[in-house]
């Protein structure tokens, strides 16, 4: 039989060998994992949180929309005509001007 080295038995006995420091290291990686994994999860919250408020606030705006289109369908569909009934407008008052007293007129008409 061939005579092993000095260098194939050390080989041997240090393939069993751990380094020290091999379980601090896996501790600081696992660390860092927890770490990310609730940094990441901080994340996404905080983007469901602003995807739902601006999700609110798109609301809220479409909710003043809608109001608004409500109001200016109110004011379009009241009686203006008067004696005439209906919703007749005046056949000059669509090309008369300010100084006519036209929409002096028109304010007094509404109320």
């Amino acid at each position: 039989p061939a005579a092993v080295t000095e260098a194939e038995a050390l080989a041997g006995a240090m393939s069993d060998f751990v380094y020290p420091r091999h379980g601090l290291l896996q501790e600081m990686m696992n660390k860092e994992q927890k770490w990310v994994a609730t940094f990441i999860k901080r994340q996404r919250e905080d983007e469901a949180e602003k995807k739902a408020r601006t999700a609110a606030e798109a609301a809220k705006a479409s909710r003043k929309e809608a109001f608004a289109e409500e109001t200016i369908r109110t004011f379009l569909n009241r009686d203006i005509g008067g004696a005439r009934g209906g919703r007749g407008t005046p056949t000059g008052s669509l090309k008369s001007s300010r100084s006519t007293g036209s929409l002096a007129r028109a304010i007094d008409n509404a109320s």
